[in-house]
């Protein structure tokens, strides 16, 4: 009995680490955009990577994610 529930909140755990915000997908295709030309499309691509280098520092969670990783490790033994 004792090794299922460990096994259960195992499971548990592990599954609630998929818990997270909804996901927001992107179109594959938006309005205008056959009308763009290279430079534009450029442009846009610029823009984005932009984008996705102001947001990684913001994402550094690793030394969050191995104190629990260690606090959890204790509270189930």
């Amino acid at each position: 009995m004792k090794k299922k529930l460990i096994s259960l909140l195992t499971c548990a755990l592990l599954l609630s680490a998929c818990v997270g915000r909804t996901p927001n997908p992107v179109p594959l295709h938006q309005p205008g955009d056959e009308s763009l030309t290279c430079n534009a499309l450029k442009l846009e691509l610029m823009h984005n990577q932009t984008k996705i280098t102001n947001l990684i520092p913001q994402q550094n969670k690793m030394g969050k994610n191995i104190a629990l990783g260690v606090a959890g490790a204790f509270i189930l033994v």
